[in-house]
């Protein structure tokens, strides 16, 4: 492929964008410390660089899944750098084709978190603080819907329409900007919109003091506060995005595919490798909690 500097900034700005914000900041950490490391250009990197860099990694004492997404990231960089026709051939595909270069991982999810824990950490009474509720909506709302952090803290109010007589339908862009649809029933609404009114500064359906949608950072924090404050518990949004998969699959026995279809996971291979034991509708979509 003849290399030509201009295509090669769209291709590399189209492949760029396609990510999720989250993702870019990943990739692009992980590329620097490999380079930081290799110290070469990107043309002159070899397979066995990429061997010496994983090497590296291993004796840093580093998580079998920390040293394959590292890898994984950079291939994907390089990978952006072979179609621009900046690279002859991606370095770590090389490695791969001489080498298993995958560290043995087990991706099954063990979740201790209990419908009975949410109900702990979500109880509120007359004298609970503004902030409190709101605290506890949103892990309810994180929990029930099965919703990934960054999908939640972006929904608007002009992604919600309505479905039947006791639900809505919230249009979702997930990773990748792939576009999904999840179920919200109207009492649940009703709730979110009580503590978030409806606002012409805003079309967020969850914001802060400044209509402004929710920092992930911060609110990840806070609900990990809060479960180490109620229950004792490290519990982190994801955990919740777990549970209701979890809660899915091995309680209700649901049809994989349609929860793996339902909760946006690219591949049924992702949510079969995690979580043992058609579409969700509206009605089976529910958690009563």
């Amino acid at each position: 492929m003849k290399y030509d500097k201009n295509t090669g900034i769209d291709i590399k700005r189209a492949a760029w964008s396609s990510l999720s914000q989250e993702s870019q900041q990943a990739y692009q950490s992980d590329f620097d410390l490999f380079f930081k490391f290799i110290k070469k250009d990107p043309p002159e990197i070899t397979p066995n660089d990429v061997l010496l860099y994983i090497q590296h990694l291993e004796k840093q004492g580093l998580k079998n899944s920390t040293i394959n997404r590292k890898i994984a990231s950079i291939s994907k960089m390089f990978h952006i750098l072979e179609i621009t026709g900046e690279i002859k051939r991606n370095p770590v595909s090389i490695l791969k084709d001489l080498k298993n270069v995958s560290h043995k991982t087990s991706r099954e999810i063990k979740i201790s978190l209990t419908i009975d824990d949410i109900r702990k950490v979500t109880a509120t009474h007359g004298n609970n603080s503004d902030q409190d509720k709101k605290m506890s909506l949103i892990i309810r709302f994180i929990f029930l819907t099965g919703l990934r952090i960054s999908e939640f803290i972006n929904i608007r109010n002009s992604d919600i329409t309505a479905y039947d007589k006791k639900n809505y339908k919230i249009r979702i862009v997930g990773k990748g900007k792939k576009e999904r649809f999840i179920f919200l029933p109207m009492d649940l609404h009703q709730e979110v919109t009580r503590m978030y009114p409806l606002n012409n500064k805003t079309d967020y359906l969850f914001y802060t003091i400044r209509k402004n949608n929710y920092n992930r950072k911060v609110l990840w924090k806070q609900i990990h506060n809060k479960f180490k404050e109620k229950i004792g518990v490290d519990v982190h949004p994801h955990t919740l995005r777990h549970a209701f998969i979890t809660h899915k699959i091995s309680v209700e026995k649901q049809d994989i595919r349609a929860v793996s279809r339902y909760v946006g996971h690219q591949d049924i291979s992702t949510t079969l490798g995690m979580y043992v034991d058609t579409s969700l509708d509206a009605k089976t979509s529910k958690i009563k909690i």
